[in-house]
């Protein structure tokens, strides 16, 4: 499943506010310029992302290969939890894993062994 930025709503968003500050404060020369030049870099860069969720491994039971922290939890190594889905943003790959503690926590591909089916 892909989501698509929205084509107006972010652009929209960072046009106005580029012509909200170029019409505050005090304006040194070539201001406006670098302020629109900044969120038309904003605005492109939203655009090339793109967010992929797949569900494939859906139901995979994994175990952690070592001991994982987070605000959310301390998941210990051998701990093991059943894959939820896989999200590639911004040419990261992350996995959401249910932790058999009731945990759940995104983890690197690395930071797991997938040991088999539900």
């Amino acid at each position: 499943m892909e989501y698509p930025p929205s084509e107006s709503g972010f652009a929209a968003l960072i046009e106005g506010a580029a012509a909200r500050r170029v019409g505050k404060g005090k304006s040194t020369p070539g201001s406006e310029q670098v302020t629109a030049d900044f969120c038309a870099s904003l605005a492109a860069r939203n655009e090339e992302a793109r967010m992929t969720i797949d569900t494939t491994k859906r139901g995979l039971r994994c175990r952690a290969k070592k001991t994982l922290r987070a605000h959310e939890a301390t998941i210990e190594a051998d701990t093991q939890g059943t894959v939820v889905h896989e999200v590639d943003n911004l040419d990261r790959r992350m996995i959401l894993v249910k932790w058999d503690n009731d945990a759940s926590l995104y983890v690197f591909p690395e930071e797991i062994e997938i040991v088999g089916d539900e």
